[in-house]
């Protein structure tokens, strides 16, 4: 159970900093490789990169 929660958690704060990183603009986000690797690397950290996010993460930019 303690398990779930630290690997629930961890996945918490990963969505919340790519949440953080696409706050702005698809264009910034489109022009800055260095959000985009960020927004990548916490996709990879969450345990399950396999939450199906990859392909998704422009979409959730707001426009």
């Amino acid at each position: 159970m303690k398990d779930d929660k630290v690997f629930l958690q961890n996945i918490l704060e990963c969505i919340v900093k790519i949440e953080t990183y696409t706050n702005s603009s698809k264009e910034k986000f489109m022009s800055s490789d260095l959000i985009q690797d960020a927004v990548i690397r916490n996709q990879r950290t969450t345990p399950g990169d396999s939450l199906e996010t990859n392909g998704r993460t422009t979409r959730c930019v707001n426009t």
